[in-house]
């Protein structure tokens, strides 16, 4: 009898534990703002995209105004640790390799890329997923 009794724990454990964890799992996806205003140059879209998993620790913030477009990769958890305040980035998209830097802002959760990086990033995100890496990181980002 208490042979039985575990064995059905056992499964019982099994199935919980694939219940919690894959309700933990997003589909990734850009979420999307619109901030509205009197005055249409302070309008704005924002774009995020969240982290997939209980383990990931990155998002993608996306604002677009009237006039400019920035980019800011946020860790969520550990700050990155770095006396450099210019961060090697690499973008993958369609078999091309681009390399760029990102600004570590203080606090070291968050790097902020140029204008034109951002203006790049969103014309390859409209052509299709853009993987972005950088430190131990490796992001997929789906298509605008």
């Amino acid at each position: 009898m208490a042979i039985v009794t575990n064995f059905k724990r056992g499964k019982l454990l099994v199935v919980v534990f694939l219940f919690v964890f894959s309700g933990c799992y997003r589909s990734q996806s850009w979420k999307s703002e619109t901030l509205t205003s009197v005055l249409p140059p302070y309008a704005s879209q924002r774009y995020l995209l969240l982290p997939q998993g209980v383990i990931e620790d990155v998002e993608m913030e996306l604002i677009q105004t009237d006039g400019c477009s920035s980019l800011f990769i946020n860790i969520l958890q550990c700050p990155i640790a770095s006396a450099d305040k210019a961060i090697e980035i690499s973008l993958i998209s369609n078999e091309d390799t681009y390399q760029t830097y990102g600004i570590l802002l203080e606090g070291g959760q968050r790097i902020r890329l140029s204008e034109e990086d951002t203006a790049q990033i969103i014309d390859l995100l409209r052509l299709g997923a853009v993987r972005i890496c950088f430190c131990d990181y490796n992001i997929l980002m789906p298509p605008l």
